[in-house]
């Protein structure tokens, strides 16, 4: 408690999330839910309120959208503050997690860790260095410790904010430079009271990147994912991906990933294409550079590649070569099998020579004649494997009224 929640809450709201309603009923709503804010001892939160009360859609920064909506909570007592107690003694509230009244300053322990445990995505943790108000620093440690390591006991991204009356002073920096070092999260020196959408935008930059990374995917294009596994390029940019992905553990680390992809001789520039921060998932895109495509190209097809009209020959000349494989390539597998192979003819080698009319008796009828290439091959012979020729006839029988359905095919190879 006193330390600036409410005024962080006050300012955060009129400088970025009002100018992000679009809705006038619904701004004037939010403007009306704002909390109370003021100096001296006395605590002016009351409950954990959720300000406003639909999330609002904001665009914060390239690839990062955000929906807001902010908790304020009374925060843990603090020695000094005033507002737990009136003439009576202990002052008693009615809660929602209690039938029977309670007493505010338990309330309030109840009320923020329930903030922090059930309806908190992110954390800010709002401390002071006692530059304002009549309490000292010292008196916040306990509780400041408290949510500190509340948060980080639940693996919830937080940062701190050092609410001070002079954020660049000694006290406020050695404060940082301290809580930084005692728990390893980021500390920003601050006057809430000042604060404005540079530094409401610092802010969420820093607390966003305190999320933890589950899954990083690093898009290489596709013709590199087709090379074999032991190409130099693909070892050169999976092992610069592999390296990378090592220091990656919160999502202020994925730069790593654009710095060591980017000094890789081969990379012309590494994009980050989408940031899930919910999902802890980060997406790039490498772009390899310029003249790198027609490189490989070169060393696969072993002549030079001047340009696209190259691929286009060389695809040309190479898709006529494997046709002409395919033709014999099964009776290579046949000769390396049993050390014969025959490569059948194919149909547009095909000769058909001019049809004869054939006499039987009292019938008539045509007979053709077929001949078309093919290779007979030999394991281990001196000589290269010989071209045959088969030659074949086939003869149709005439139909008459008596024999309708005779007919008959005759194959002679010669």
């Amino acid at each position: 408690v006193r330390t600036g929640k409410s005024t962080f809450i006050k300012r955060f709201m009129e400088e970025l999330v009002l100018p992000n309603i679009e809705d006038l009923h619904e701004r004037e709503r939010a403007l009306d839910e704002m909390p109370q804010s003021g100096s001296g001892r006395t605590v002016m939160t009351a409950e954990p309120k959720f300000i406003p009360a639909e999330a609002v859609s904001i665009h914060l920064d390239e690839g990062i959208d955000i929906r807001v909506r902010l908790v304020d909570c009374v925060g843990y007592p603090v020695a000094g503050a005033m507002g737990f107690d009136d003439e009576d003694g202990p002052r008693m509230v009615d809660t929602p997690w209690s039938e029977e009244p309670m007493s505010f300053e338990l309330a309030a322990e109840m009320g923020t860790a329930k903030v922090i445990n059930e309806h908190s995505t992110i954390g800010i943790v709002v401390l002071t260095d006692g530059s304002f108000g009549s309490i000292p620093a010292e008196a916040f440690n306990e509780a400041a410790t408290r949510s500190i390591e509340e948060l980080q006991a639940l693996g919830k991204p937080f940062i701190i904010l050092i609410n001070s009356a002079d954020p660049d002073g000694v006290a406020a920096q050695t404060m940082a430079e301290e809580l930084a070092e005692q728990y390893g999260v980021t500390v920003i020196p601050l006057d809430l009271l000042q604060m404005n959408i540079d530094d409401i935008t610092e802010i969420l930059n820093s607390v966003l990147y305190e999320f933890p990374v589950t899954e990083v995917n690093v898009s290489l294009p596709r013709w590199i994912e087709e090379l074999d596994n032991t190409h130099w390029l693909r070892r050169e940019m999976e092992d610069g991906v592999a390296g990378a992905v090592q220091q990656v553990k919160k999502v202020r680390d994925i730069g790593y990933i654009k710095e060591a992809m980017d000094v890789l001789p081969d990379v012309a520039q590494t994009s980050l294409s989408q940031l899930a921060l919910g999902q802890g998932t980060a997406s790039f895109v490498v772009s390899p550079r310029d003249g790198l495509f027609f490189q490989v190209l070169e060393e696969y097809a072993g002549e030079e590649i001047a340009g696209e009209h190259s691929i286009i020959s060389l695809i040309k000349r190479n898709a006529e070569g494997a046709r002409q494989w395919s033709k014999v390539s099964a009776a290579m597998e046949e000769v390396n099998l049993d050390g014969y192979g025959v490569v059948s003819p194919q149909l547009d080698e095909l000769y058909l020579e001019e049809p004869e009319l054939i006499k039987q008796g009292g019938h008539f009828g045509v007979r053709l004649r077929a001949s078309a290439p093919s290779y007979h091959m030999v394991w281990n012979i001196p000589k290269p494997p010989r071209r045959l020729f088969c030659r074949c006839r086939a003869g149709h029988l005439p139909q008459t009224t008596q024999n309708p359905g005779q007919a008959g095919v005759l194959f002679c190879p010669r």
